[in-house]
């Protein structure tokens, strides 16, 4: 293989060397032709076929080993030599041509292997036993910056300043036993910088096993060592702010089980066992269905994370509640590797919005005993009306039995009124007694027709006594609503009342109530309208406010208390001005399921 010239043993260009390679064979063929000194004058080819090693190829170089063989024969027979010393010529030359090709050989070798050295861009250095440097590669000078020129003869400790940061001896101890050595070393670059290098060292030596020489080879990991160092401050960080989160932290496996939890866990109440004992045994079993479909849901979207409330048992066996948020982590292969979660501890949340909704319900029960109040003089009304009947039907049978004859028709229509009208004032009195009864909220299929008549069957007097015309639109083919009976009735009277006062100040022949049930699309709209005084103006959403009144004697609770049960059945409720004046009052609620059943609404 032809080598670049700057390999070369003389570093002389090539025509000159053969030019010299010539002249000396003709040199010598002169010599020993045209002198006769008693030795072997032709073993001075050696020097052409050595000189011819530099230069010449495989084949060149036997070429030339054979012309100089035939000027050696060609001088003999000429000049009649000694036959001696013609042989000891040949085999000279033939002797040192194989030597020279071998030499060769090994030179070629060795500078191929310099050459992929220099190709490398490791920092590669041999340095004798002295710590001196021999060889200073490429990769060397631009690691470190220093050249060849300024490196070799340099200990090498020294010029990286290798010592500054860490002992050397104990390297060099290890290197004489083992012959091997590898570790980190920090040096020092010929600007002042400071390198952390993954360094190599290797003894070189003779054929007898005798120490020759100290191969080092460096590679710069000083980014490495940096990233590494960030890593670690990312990972001590991460464990601080893990520990300061006043939430369960944890990761889970891709079947549930739990991988990690944080120390909060035990500083909750978990105990240490919680990592082991999994969430299916640390889960409320009320809560476990729950836990189960929303943990199915979010591992089939793949988009969205985890989100549910559900108890969990502390190392005490109680219960408390916490709000569990989750988001999935896939593989390489798509599937989900790991869930990274948060528990956050709600037991106070819940306390307070069980004890909210307790107080709403009372709050909701003093308004409708606060309602039926107003209604009095229209409740004793409606049920002195059939107890009257009932008397008075009662005095004529008791005139009929008198008689000599028994009128047994009229007994008949008599005794059928007096249960009619019992029947009625009974009816009257249920539905009194549900309105002023604090119970738990009971949802069903209700006819909005008939939840309507029923208020108006209680308001009715209270109209008639102060003057004013009601107007009911409603369809008999309206779906059903699905919601708690008293409550809606109680957001229709209030709003009926309301709107009754509204118009006190009214003249009498223009005080009109128009009560208004319509469909639309999936809901149910109910309006109550008035010809009152109107709205102030800004005041629409001030209404629904909680204690917020336009009337001196109200407590500003009725509209508020009407908005919470509304939006408790998933239906809205707002105020608005007509264009013919006066006041409505609407709200929405959602036409019922076929199931007819509507479960899971919190009570009011």
């Amino acid at each position: 293989m032809n080598l670049p010239l700057s390999y070369s043993l003389i570093p002389v260009p090539r025509p000159l060397c053969i030019t010299l390679t010539l002249l000396m064979a003709l040199l010598i063929f002169s010599l020993d032709y045209f002198t006769h000194f008693d030795m072997a004058m032709a073993t001075l080819y050696v020097i052409v076929v050595a000189m011819a090693a530099n230069f010449a190829s495989r084949l060149g170089l036997i070429a030339i080993i054979f012309g100089c063989l035939g000027l050696a024969w060609l001088g003999f027979m000429l000049g009649s030599g000694n036959p001696l010393h013609f042989v000891i010529s040949l085999v000279a030359i033939i002797a040192t041509g194989l030597l020279v090709g071998r030499s060769r050989n090994a030179f070629r070798e060795l500078e191929r292997q310099a050459s992929l050295l220099e190709l490398t861009h490791d920092a590669i250095f041999v340095r004798g036993l002295d710590d001196k440097i021999q060889y200073w590669n490429s990769g060397a000078e631009e690691l470190y910056g220093f050249g060849r020129q300024q490196a070799q003869g340099r200990v090498s400790h020294e010029l990286l300043n290798t010592g500054a940061e860490q002992s050397v001896a104990p390297i060099t101890s290890e290197l004489m036993r083992t012959g091997r050595w590898k570790g980190e070393l920090v040096q020092q670059r010929a600007d002042g910088a400071w390198l952390t290098v993954s360094s190599r060292w290797a003894l070189l030596r003779d054929s007898r096993g005798r120490p020759l020489a100290i191969l080092e080879s460096n590679n710069d990991i000083t980014e490495r060592k940096k990233a590494e160092a960030s890593l670690k401050e990312q990972e001590r960080s991460k464990r601080v702010a893990l520990a300061t989160i006043p939430a369960l932290v944890w990761i889970s496996r891709s079947d549930m089980s739990l991988d990690y939890v944080n120390a909060h866990w035990q500083a909750q109440g978990f105990g240490e066992s919680a990592k082991t004992l999994g969430w299916c045994q640390l889960l409320h079993p009320d809560d476990t269905a729950q836990w189960d479909a929303k943990w199915q849901l979010a591992w089939q979207s793949q988009k969205q994370g985890l989100e549910v409330e559900a108890r969990l048992r502390l190392n005490d066996g109680s219960y408390r509640w916490f709000l569990h948020r989750a988001l999935p982590i896939y593989g390489d292969d798509g599937e989900v590797a790991r869930w990274y979660g948060t528990s956050i501890d709600i037991q106070e949340r819940k306390s307070a919005q069980e004890a909210l909704i307790k107080a709403q319900a009372e709050l909701a029960h003093t308004s409708r005993v606060l309602s039926l109040g107003e209604l009095a003089a229209s409740i004793a009304h409606e049920v002195n009306q059939p107890i009257t009947t009932v008397v008075t039907h009662g005095e004529a049978l008791q005139l009929w039995l008198r008689r000599p004859e028994l009128a047994t028709e009229e007994i008949k229509a008599g005794v059928a009124a007096m249960v009619a009208e019992g029947r009625r004032a009974g009816e009257i009195i249920r539905r009194l007694r549900d309105m002023a009864r604090n119970s738990q909220a009971q949802h069903g299929p209700l006819q909005c027709a008939a939840l309507a008549e029923e208020v108006l069957a209680m308001v009715r007097h209270e109209l008639e006594r102060k003057k004013v015309r009601l107007s009911l639109e409603a369809s008999s083919s309206l779906p059903q609503i699905a919601g708690d009976r008293v409550q809606l009735q109680q957001v229709l009277l209030n709003l009926i009342l309301n709107a009754i006062q509204a118009m006190a100040q009214v003249p009498e022949e223009a005080r009109h109530l128009r009560l208004d049930i319509s469909e639309s699309g999936q809901s149910l709209t109910f309006s109550v309208t008035d010809s009152g005084m109107g709205i102030p103006p800004g005041q629409h959403q001030q209404l629904f406010n909680a204690f917020y009144t336009t009337r001196e004697e109200g407590m500003g609770m009725g509209l508020s208390i009407c908005r919470s049960i509304i939006e408790a059945h998933d239906g809205q409720i707002w105020a608005e001005t007509p264009a013919s004046g006066g006041a409505r009052f609407s709200f929405t609620l959602p036409v019922a399921a076929e199931t007819a059943l509507v479960a899971d609404h919190a009570p009011l």
